[in-house]
């Protein structure tokens, strides 16, 4: 009886977004596996990633299972289940639709992020233990009281909501309201939605310390990450990664791709304010190739030092 009411459940999602692809002008129902070229500017060091504008302007597409697509993506380059803090998604990078966390590494967590025995939502242990103790620190440091509304989700279930979601707003809307299955950061089982962080100043500031990251900022910023701002939605990524992030001020999507073409960190003006983890590597400052000789004190008196008319800088 449970199998067949999700048969039915998917059934009619798939139906529901047949309708909608055939009523979206520039949407194709091609059931074409095979993804077109894209041309990359070539540069000396780290290519360009495709611009959000080319991407949102692709057409989606049906696969042979039946569900949505965007025409021309690709299989992430780190779709392995131990890869999952420097996975790259967006609507060009994908996660294939069986991909799911070993069955052994998630855990149940219920709305307070408390562990808890098949209620609630999954989430990997290691982030379940780490956004616990975000929330605990939170409602210490500024009195937030922070929920968890949404943890893992697989490809099927993802499918679901983007259906339910284009029903009410349009398929070319929702698109960028909810990522296309497989483009979901959810179905790495190390992304949370939360409510409660009020103007979220505590979670942009003490969040990398936990080891996660705000995946879609605002602030203008949606060119770079391909979706709206989602002040609700945090990806745990480890403690390290989270540090680097929040150092480069970059946002994760421009992180990863440079990251795994191997560019250099960039390290931004504020990285000095921020706290490393624990062990964290730092950098040893380097000998000065030319020492000066130690000079004695000198036996006539110095001149009268000259007053600038403007004040010096701070360091």
């Amino acid at each position: 009886m449970e199998t067949s009411r999700h048969t039915l459940h998917r059934t009619a999602s798939l139906a529901l977004i047949a309708l909608l692809l055939v009523g979206s002008a520039g949407v194709s129902l091609a059931t074409s596996g095979e993804a077109l070229a894209v041309a990359r500017p070539t540069l000396l060091d780290v290519p360009t990633p495709t611009s959000c504008d080319v991407l949102a302007a692709r057409p989606l597409t049906l696969n042979r299972w039946g569900f949505m697509t965007i025409r021309g993506d690709e299989l992430t380059r780190h779709a392995r289940r131990s890869d999952w803090a420097i996975t790259l998604l967006d609507p060009q990078f994908r996660l294939p639709s069986n991909y799911a966390p070993a069955s052994t590494s998630l855990t149940w967590i219920d709305t307070h992020a408390r562990l808890s025995e098949g209620r609630g939502w999954q989430l990997k242990l290691d982030a379940a233990v780490a956004l616990r103790a975000m929330f605990l620190q939170a409602r210490e440091d500024a009195g937030l009281i922070l929920r968890v509304i949404s943890a893992y989700r697989p490809y099927d279930l993802q499918n679901r909501l983007l259906a339910r979601l284009a029903a009410r707003k349009g398929i070319n809307k929702a698109r960028t309201l909810i990522a296309i299955p497989g483009h979901s950061e959810h179905q790495l089982g190390t992304t949370v939605d939360l409510r409660g962080y009020k103007n979220g100043a505590w979670m942009a500031a003490n969040a990398y310390r936990f080891g996660f990251v705000r995946s879609y900022l605002g602030e203008g910023r949606q060119s770079e990450t391909c979706y709206a701002s989602e002040p609700w939605h945090w990806r745990f990524v480890g403690t390290t990664i989270a540090y680097e992030v929040a150092c480069s001020e970059q946002v994760l999507r421009i992180f990863l791709w440079e990251r795994q073409h191997g560019a250099d960190r960039v390290i931004g003006p504020n990285c000095g304010e921020l706290t490393p983890p624990v062990d964290y590597p730092m950098p040893e400052p380097s000998p000065d190739p030319n020492p000066s000789a130690e000079v004695g004190p000198s036996l006539e008196p110095s001149s009268e030092p000259v007053q600038s008319a403007e004040p010096s800088p701070a360091p």
